[in-house]
């Protein structure tokens, strides 16, 4: 039997006197993989630069910038390392006072004799691979509810179901155009947009996206939408990013509470993920009225909501430039695998509509199909595969 030994945390120690840190190394070294800065702006360089460290423990009397601020730097920069503070004790209230904008795991006095430094630190680790697994555990949790919401949203509301995906690809293969990292917060605000549709009778649902005349209490349900959608993903823990990029794709203001989950500059990303969010369902809903790639260009250009050209440049890029990338293949339902995307309304022989155009071929859902009797589906499916010319590139 092969025993592994156990991965070493990676720590970060500041000290201005460069004797403590050459102490703190030799006590530490054996058991954390130990990096070490002299100055709380170094410290900050150092963890620009490098993956982010399970523990930050810093002197509190140095130079320039304290520990306290440097702390408080650190906990915005990596928020999930755990933070130490290393005081004399004429610093002790300076450090109580710390704590909060800190949120310090504990403060440590001078001199700290190595026994508590070595518990200290393992506390200090204890806590932070609790914390690693909490965050695997909401992860897949989150994971778990965005792709039951997802399917919901394809049982009731099929039509919108499969513009959400066919947009989710969109705001993805844009995000690479540009060279941007919308990240998943745009991916999920594009599949969830729709998710309010839940509470709309169905009939309605249908003739919304006909495109037919609405009654005046229709219009307001579904200008509704947008707050409502808002009101169910706010039950889920972590989607603010997503909610955001919703609301102001909408031209809505950010709740009052939000200050301190986003600075200027994750504000300003937000709003360029909003614009392109806007600018691909508008493409997508150009095409659902059967206007063409260019003609569909052309529209968003000229659009009153005033499109950035570098963005109308790369969707054109990959919808027209591109096009003959994807052909269409039409299989029996028997044929049909998961991945595979539906190229068309997929209904059943009475005329159902079981999913939309763009739809993702799930198990679970290749299940229910091949539970239906043979005849009450309408074959062949149409599918969107590679072109062989496609297939060579990627080969």
């Amino acid at each position: 039997m092969i025993v592994t030994e156990p991965v070493r945390l990676r720590v970060l120690l500041v000290d201005d006197e460069p004797a403590v840190l050459e102490g703190l190394e030799l006590q530490l070294g054996r058991r954390y993989e130990v990096h070490v800065a002299t100055s709380g702006q170094a410290a900050l360089n150092t963890m620009a630069t490098m993956a982010p460290f399970a523990i930050v423990m810093s002197d509190m009397r140095m130079p320039g910038m304290d520990g306290a601020q440097f702390l408080k730097e650190a906990r915005a920069r990596q928020p999930d390392s755990v933070r130490l503070l290393l005081t004399g004790y004429a610093d002790v209230p300076s450090a109580i006072a710390a704590v909060n904008d800190g949120a310090l795991f504990r403060f440590l006095t001078k001199p700290c004799p190595p026994t508590e430094l070595l518990a200290s630190f393992e506390a200090a680790a204890t806590q932070y691979r609790l914390q690693q697994v909490e965050h695997e555990l909401l992860e897949s949790t989150l994971r778990g509810a965005i792709k039951a919401l997802a399917e919901i949203l394809g049982v009731v509301d099929p039509a919108g179901h499969g513009e959400a995906l066919r947009v989710q690809r969109l705001v993805h293969e844009l995000s690479r155009e540009l060279q941007i990292d919308g990240g998943w917060p745009l991916e999920v605000a594009a599949l969830l947009s729709s998710i309010g549709a839940v509470s709309l009778p169905a009939g309605l649902l249908q003739r919304f996206h006909a495109g037919e005349p609405l009654a005046d209490d229709e219009a307001v349900m579904i200008d509704g939408l947008p707050a409502l959608t808002d009101r169910l993903l706010s039950t889920i823990p972590r989607l603010e990013p997503a909610r955001a990029i919703l609301l102001l794709r909408h031209g809505k203001l950010l709740p009052d509470d939000w200050n301190a989950l986003f600075d200027a500059a994750a504000i300003e990303r937000l709003t360029h993920s909003a614009r392109i969010l806007e600018l691909t369902s508008s493409y997508d809903s150009l095409q659902v009225r059967g206007y063409g790639e260019a003609e569909a260009i052309g529209m968003l250009r000229d659009d009153d909501r005033h499109f950035a050209e570098p963005m109308v440049a790369a969707l054109e890029r990959l919808v027209v430039h591109d096009s003959g990338r994807i052909a269409i293949r039409q299989l029996p339902v028997l044929l049909l695998r998961p991945g595979m995307i539906i190229a068309g309304e997929l209904r059943s022989s009475a005329g159902q509509l079981l999913v939309g155009k763009g739809f993702v071929v799930t198990e679970s859902f290749l299940a229910k199909l091949w539970n239906i009797p043979r005849g009450r589906v309408r074959e062949p499916v149409p599918v969107l595969v590679p072109t062989r010319q496609d297939d060579h590139k990627a080969a």
